[in-house]
């Protein structure tokens, strides 16, 4: 068993950035994501017996880094 970080996309964001009202309100601004910190994804650990069980759970996973 190895321990692997996980690396997903944020599905909030567009890349750490939300608008703060309706994007056509004239006033509206770009502000970071609550809920990745304005970073666009999101990582946690996890144990898997490889690297390739890991991809199989988390197919859509950004990254997946040996710790």
């Amino acid at each position: 068993m190895q321990n692997f970080k996980i690396v997903s996309k944020c599905d909030e964001c567009d890349d750490g950035q939300v608008s703060d009202r309706h994007p056509i309100d004239p006033s509206s601004q770009e502000v970071d994501c609550r809920e990745c910190g304005g970073a666009g994804y999101h990582a946690h650990h996890e144990t898997f017996d490889s690297k390739v069980d890991a991809w199989a759970d988390y197919p859509n996973a950004m990254d997946i880094v040996p710790l």
